[in-house]
């Protein structure tokens, strides 16, 4: 039946998917993998494969910080509860770490204080002011169109001969 199927091509019937799970430590990798099969020859072949890779559920084990935390903070009250007063600043500062944000997504910082990375709002002006009087020219042609606003940038192509590239220039 080979032969026939060498000359004529396979004869391919339904397909069928197989399915593989198989745990590696802290991973489970599934695998689903749909095949067909040659009625004439039995000749197999691929059609999909699809392999995932999970984290394993892990179970929580008994002594997980988030539980000491819980744990702490509770010993902290019941010894405020005790004394009749506020708990010790050591005690409180443990449960709220320095860095952490408030509860609108914000952080403590001082107001002086800027990210860094942020933009002083004058560099911003001056930089929406520069392109308000800056200029693309092509110094091929002589082509020239005004920055702001502009899909064009220094570096493109000239739109009017091609040839040239746009520079930026004041005024």
């Amino acid at each position: 039946m080979e032969f026939r199927c060498s000359l004529f091509g396979h004869d391919y019937a339904d397909y069928d998917v197989d399915r593989e799970r198989a745990d590696h430590g802290t991973e489970v990798v599934s695998t689903v993998r749909t095949t067909e099969a040659c009625q004439r020859c039995g000749h197999a072949r691929v059609l999909s494969e699809n392999t995932e890779i999970a984290a394993a559920a892990v179970p929580e084990s008994p002594d997980s910080p988030e539980d000491e935390a819980s744990e702490r903070s509770a010993a902290s009250t019941s010894r405020a509860n005790e004394s009749g007063g506020v708990a010790d600043s050591a005690a409180q500062s443990s449960a709220r770490p320095e860095n952490a944000y408030r509860e609108n997504g914000r952080t403590d910082r001082p107001t002086g204080e800027r990210s860094p990375g942020s933009v002083s709002p004058t560099a911003a002006t001056a930089e929406s002011r520069s392109l308000e009087e800056s200029v693309l020219w092509c110094p091929a042609c002589e082509f020239a169109e005004p920055a702001l606003g502009s899909a064009l940038r220094a570096g493109d192509s000239c739109p009017a001969c091609t040839r040239g590239y746009l520079r930026r220039r004041s005024g």
